[in-house]
């Protein structure tokens, strides 16, 4: 069954073999669904570096991180933009977990916000410094990195807890790093969802072997109140992506016909055209300290 004994999630010890998704072995939690895989050697520091935010040749990460800019920055205000109506006007400290390259961190800095953020990949976290000059620390999170300036308003992580390896650990300090009444912000896949049950093995988030937990509503629920936050929303909100981005994650998770395939669709007419794009199978929840 693994080296987890108990789920990370509700803490329930009914622990049962999930689906195959392709080669890996899923385990489910038989009370709140939540899935994971045994990815005991999986080395995230190592994964992370350059070759997974800018490399052509693998069906992991990104062909090119830096070009999504754009969009991503789109996204950003987007989100921003409604985490304000979520917090009292005097709310300006944010801290971003996860923040990558720092587009949305940028972002929330010129609108007048005190912002930090962590990243565990030196390549992107040194770009986010160097390029925006952004305070970000770089290492594994929660138990590399320390970060000043708290305690913080929001608490932010896009795309970030399917990654980490102690769901529970991290969201214990994301609470203990929010001033009472301090709002986190995440986004993750949505296993349950429509979409990844027509998708089945195919699903564009079964993602490995970057993507180590797979949530659920009931599961990110049961997560996020056993360490003490209160959800207030959970939502399926749009974001932007450019259309030659899309062909690349198609081609990465159902087409396969590699990168000579998706270099001519990068360089089609329309391709750096920027929509927004929502299959419902991405939550983004609301919760409070």
């Amino acid at each position: 069954m693994g080296k987890i004994t108990s789920c990370p999630a509700c803490t329930g010890e009914s622990i049962e073999p999930g689906p195959r998704v392709r080669e890996v072995e899923l385990f489910r939690c038989g009370s709140c669904s939540l899935l994971w895989w045994d990815w005991e050697e999986f080395d995230p520091k190592a994964f992370y570096q350059e070759g997974f935010f800018r490399n052509v040749g693998v069906e992991t990460g990104f062909d090119d991180y830096a070009q999504l800019e754009t969009s991503m920055r789109k996204t950003s205000r987007s989100r921003l933009g409604r985490i304000e109506r979520f917090v009292q006007p005097d709310a300006r400290n944010i801290l971003d977990i996860g923040c990558g390259m720092g587009f949305f961190l940028d972002e929330v800095q010129s609108r007048g916000w005190k912002a930090a953020g962590i990243e565990i990949s030196e390549y992107a976290g040194l770009f986010a410094r160097e390029r925006f000059n952004l305070e970000v620390s770089i290492g594994a999170f929660p138990l590399e990195v320390t970060t000043t300036g708290g305690p913080f308003d929001v608490v932010t992580l896009w795309d970030a807890i399917e990654h980490f390896k102690d769901p529970r650990a991290s969201l214990e300090t994301v609470h203990g790093l929010l001033r009472l009444g301090g709002l986190c912000v995440l986004t993750t896949g949505d296993v349950s969802s429509l979409v990844a049950r027509l998708s089945g093995s195919r699903w564009h988030l079964y993602s490995f072997p970057e993507h180590l937990f797979f949530y659920s509503p009931r599961s990110i629920r049961a997560l996020l109140e056993s360490v003490g936050f209160r959800v207030t929303a959970l939502k399926y909100e749009s974001a932007h992506y450019t259309l030659g981005y899309l062909l690349e994650r198609l081609d990465k998770t159902l087409l396969g016909l590699g990168p000579r395939w998706r270099g001519f669709t990068a360089k089609l007419p329309g391709a750096s055209c920027i929509i927004p794009f929502n299959l419902f199978d991405i939550m983004t929840v609301y919760a409070f300290k």
